[in-house]
């Protein structure tokens, strides 16, 4: 090989060689940006927190509603108008009773007087003011004025229901004021018919004591039975506006009438 063929030679080879060396290098930058793994990938994009919506209100404390409490209850109005009306119910009842305690022992003193034939001394307990003169009234006047002694209490017992009539009560006490006056009416019904009687025929007083005794049970049951039911009209009223409960409607305190 001569020198010129072999400088062609060396001068080829080193073209091939840079060419490689280029060729190479070119390969490693290509191979660099396509697989990015010197290139470290940026962050998924997601929603901005600045473009965020932002979080439903809720309620506030400041303004949420308070605690809506319990109005005080307000005083009934007809409370005192129905207390007003039991004070007068009070003192009729007092009366009624007071009558009852004057009228049952003289009722009882003047059957036995009628029955005996119209003793004096019997009249004399019917009337503690029967003057000390006048003791010597013949026998049949004694009767007469032991039955007017007795007419006077129940009389006065009239007088009392109608004092109750008068009253003008409220009208949550219309019931009340209805049983206590049918009570007064039962009450007078016995009176009147034990009353009657006195008026026996001489010689009948022994047949009509019986037969008022016969009758007794009906009328103790009746009068007893309707003081009852006024009795439960005061409680119920006195219950339903809490108000205190200052008497009853009974005989209990008094003497009772066939009893």
């Amino acid at each position: 090989m001569t020198a010129d063929s072999e400088r062609q030679n060396r001068v080829l080879w080193y073209a091939l060689a840079g060419a490689g060396v280029l060729l190479l290098i070119l390969l490693i930058a290509f191979m660099r940006k396509g697989s990015g793994v010197t290139q470290a990938a940026g962050p998924i994009p997601g929603p901005s927190v600045a473009l965020a919506p932002p979080p439903k209100p809720g309620p506030s404390v400041a303004l949420a509603p308070s605690p809506t409490r319990p109005a005080p209850a307000r005083p009934d109005p007809m409370a005192a108008a129905v207390e007003a009306y039991l004070a007068q119910v009070e003192q009729i009842e007092a009366r009624r009773k007071q009558v009852v305690n004057n009228l049952v022992p003289a009722m009882a003193t003047a059957m036995l007087a009628r029955q005996m034939g119209g003793m004096e001394s019997l009249f004399n307990q019917l009337d503690d003011d029967y003057e000390s003169e006048a003791k010597r009234v013949p026998k049949n006047q004694a009767a007469d004025q032991a039955r007017a002694t007795i007419d006077g209490y129940i009389t006065d017992l009239q007088n009392t229901a109608r004092q109750l009539a008068g009253l003008r009560p409220p009208q949550p006490a219309n019931g009340l004021q209805s049983a206590y006056y049918n009570a007064f009416g039962t009450y007078l019904q016995v009176l009147l018919r034990i009353r009657n009687t006195l008026d026996t025929p001489q010689g009948q007083e022994q047949q009509a004591a019986m037969q008022l005794q016969t009758e007794s049970p009906r009328l103790e049951s009746a009068k007893t039975a309707a003081l009852a039911q006024a009795d439960a009209e005061l409680t119920r009223l006195t219950q339903r506006y809490g108000l205190t409960r200052r008497f009853s409607i009974s005989d209990q305190s008094a003497q009772g009438v066939l009893q």
